[in-house]
């Protein structure tokens, strides 16, 4: 096939994609969308579901299927990452750089997780289960890192030994490895628990911690009993200080991501683990917190919870009503016994009762077959309504664009032969030779961002080339071409290069199946645009809350579209607010850049108000304003002509 043929074909198709109709999402309707955290974590023990890419795939979505929207995995267990650490190989060598299970199937579990939750718009919030406890492993390799009891020996408690956790040594290395993972891949917040911040209440006798107590009480030693009242309180300051600066680490990389803890129960975590968790919320160091309320009995359930939040949905338990919305503990599932269906249900009503906002199930295992189809019961009585975190003003992981090859919106040229086998959804096309076949698929973003581009990889096809083409472009002369291997033993979204797209603007992801240098076959298969959070984080998704649903949940505000529009050079905006709330309305570009601040932070009354912006200092273009109170979000577009 000549040069000449291949460039025609090409124009035809791309000419027929800008004739097509380009539907406008921005302005639609949306769903109605609770606040609740739906949650469950994901462990590597007595488990199967990070065996393999398809179990992490079937496990994620029938966790989404059923209405949940988070999952917390583990990520640091056993003196091992479960993702590739540099972190580790500094302080530990090569062979710490990665859980060896998954070293040695050359696999990230982390990195899979990441792209099947975000692909069913589920948040991951990475968790470090073993916190500053070790298997033994860290003490023995860094002396100086483990905590005495008063007899001078390595602290061991509950099976583990636990790290001097106020040492500032041992704390950066926390820090660290928490940072490198914020900084290596799109997660929505990081997770500690009964173990971080914590250190067992037997420790504190390291040469350290003696020195630092000794300078702040005026050379006068810890005290040798340990449960001393102020020895308790003062370790527990120095971990809630931690706190802080990991607080504030996580919001230094991304004010977005949310910083959750799961500690023991009070009084227990304070007195046996050294976790005031309670000051943690009075500190504002922390955005949610799942109490592990593990009980196997209604009556003992509701005890431990009414204690927390009291017992009733207006009053308060230890912790403070203005923090009541933080909440939502852990449900043990399976563990050293299963709670059924039945249990569990009484237990999620208990907190909807009580106006809680969520829960957290402790583990996979227990929400499927093993427990009788839990995950299903949830769904049929608490989660079929879709549900937002409750920290967030919107729909922070909106669900992402996936085409299947043969969608009608999808555009082909040549001859492309259904194939044997199983592709993402349905069959797989495969390109024949000398036909001249192209594909092309075309996205229109409903918010501008930054989008990365996937491809489905359907396994097992010997004769599939190792260097198939995908051309990735955007409308603002901005194009990519990456090759990617399809012969591959297993099926699995492939990353390609991300792109950023403006609202209204179609991405096109072409590909040409002739000519391949290998001379192997090329499929074609489905291909997904998901919105990148760490290259976006301005992008706000506006919802709906329910009426009535709960007086602790946002209040509507209502936000007209600007009149004139177009205009030039003024406009005005109105908008309404059911409260007196302080407000903050904004001016973007289509790059997501602000341009203006029309109101900032201040305090209007309920009712309508209205501004008049004048844009005669502007280029022409497309805008987004932002209305913004403390409890909700909307976005409208507006355009300026000159």
């Amino acid at each position: 096939m000549s040069k000449s043929v291949r460039v025609f074909a090409f124009t035809f198709l791309i000419l027929l994609t800008l004739f097509k109709s380009v539907p406008i999402v921005q302005g639609q309707s949306l769903p109605v969308y609770k606040k609740e955290v739906r949650g469950v974590w994901i462990t590597n023990v007595a488990s199967d579901i990070l065996n393999s890419r398809e179990n992490i795939a079937r496990g994620l979505d029938y966790l989404a299927r059923n209405g949940f929207n988070v999952i917390f995995p583990v990520v640091w267990n056993k003196d091992y990452t479960l993702f590739p650490s540099n972190v580790m190989v500094r302080h530990f060598g090569a062979e710490r750089r990665l859980d060896p299970a998954f070293a040695a199937q050359k696999r990230d579990p982390l990195a899979e997780l990441i792209v099947e939750a975000h692909s069913r718009g589920m948040e991951v919030i990475p968790w470090f289960e073993y916190g500053f406890a070790s298997n033994g492993f860290l003490v023995n390799a860094k002396p100086d890192w483990a905590t005495l009891g008063t007899n001078g020996k390595v602290v061991n408690k509950n099976g583990f030994f636990w790290m001097a956790a106020i040492n500032p040594d041992v704390q950066q290395f926390m820090l660290d490895l928490m940072k490198e993972v914020i900084e290596n891949y799109d997660v929505d917040g990081i997770q500690g628990d009964d173990r971080l911040p914590a250190m067992a209440v037997e420790g504190g006798y390291d040469e350290y911690t003696v020195q630092l107590y000794k300078r702040e009480h005026n050379g006068v030693a810890p005290p040798t009993f340990q449960k001393d009242p102020d020895w308790v309180q003062w370790r527990s300051d120095k971990l809630t200080t931690f706190l802080g600066r990991l607080y504030r680490m996580v919001k230094k990389q991304d004010p977005n991501l949310t910083v959750s803890m799961s500690p023991s129960i009070l009084d227990f975590a304070k007195y046996e683990y050294l976790q005031d968790w309670t000051r943690w919320l009075d500190s504002t160091y922390v955005d949610l917190v799942h109490p592990q309320a593990y009980r196997y009995d209604l009556f003992g359930y509701q005890t431990i919870v009414g204690q927390m939040v009291g017992s009733t949905p207006n009053s308060s338990g230890y912790v403070k009503q203005a923090f009541k919305h933080k909440i939502s503990p852990g449900i043990v599932t399976k563990a050293s016994q299963i709670n059924g269906p039945n249990l569990v249900r009484q237990m999620v009503n208990y907190h909807r009762n009580l106006g809680v906002m969520g829960e957290v199930f402790f583990y996979y295992e227990g929400m499927g077959a093993q427990n009788q189809f839990l995950a299903d019961s949830l769904w049929k009585y608490f989660y079929k309504e879709p549900a937002v975190m409750p920290n967030r003003n919107s729909v922070w992981r909106p669900i992402p664009a996936i085409q299947n090859e043969t969608d009608a919106s999808v555009l082909k040229s040549g001859t492309w032969e259904a194939n044997s086998g199983t592709g993402y959804s349905g069959t797989v096309l495969r390109g024949k030779q000398g036909t001249n076949p192209v594909i092309i698929y075309s996205f229109s973003p409903p918010y501008s961002g930054f989008f990365d581009v996937f491809v489905w990889v359907s396994g097992g096809r010997s004769d599939a080339t190792q260097i198939a083409p995908y051309n990735i472009k955007n409308n603002n002369g901005l194009q990519y071409t990456e090759f990617v291997n399809q012969k591959s033993a297993d099926s699995r979204w492939v990353k390609l290069t991300g792109i950023p797209a403006v609202f209204g603007k179609n991405l096109e992801l072409v590909m040409f199946a002739d000519d391949v240098a290998d001379g192997g076959a090329v499929y074609a298969d489905a291909v997904m645009f998901k919105l990148n959070r760490k290259k976006s984080p301005e992008v706000q998704i506006q919802f709906r809350t329910p009426i009535g649903h709960d007086s602790a949940l946002p209040q509507q505000i209502d936000l007209d579209q600007n009149y004139p529009n177009p205009f030039n050079p003024t406009t005005t905006i109105r908008f309404r607010l059911k409260k007196t709330e302080s407000i903050r309305l904004t001016l973007y570009d289509m790059l997501g850049r602000r341009v203006s601040t029309l109101v900032d932070n201040r305090l209007l009354t309920a009712g309508e108000h209205q501004v008049v912006m004048n844009a005669q200092h502007l280029p022409s273009g497309h805008y987004h304003y932002r209305l913004e109170t403390p409890t909700s979000t909307l976005i409208r577009q507006m355009t300026l002509i000159k």
